[in-house]
């Protein structure tokens, strides 16, 4: 999944989720060793709440908008 996303975005998106401080490494446990691997699930999260919209002000003029396509 990782693989997929990163192939489908920009270089400059991806900058931005690798330096907006959010990690997408998951640290798994096998006995005595610890190992860090990124996580394409935890990526996509991360990717989702950065383009969502969270302004109840965009929501509505978007809503607007797309309204008054027909004019």
């Amino acid at each position: 999944m990782l693989t997929c996303i990163q192939a489908s975005i920009t270089d400059e998106c991806a900058l931005e989720l690798v330096s907006g401080g959010d990690s997408y490494e998951v640290e798994i446990e096998n006995g005595d060793s610890r190992e860090m691997i990124t996580d394409g699930t935890l990526y996509l999260r991360i990717l989702i709440s950065r383009i969502t919209i969270d302004s109840r002000s965009t929501v509505s003029y978007i809503h607007k908008m797309l309204s008054e396509l027909d004019d």
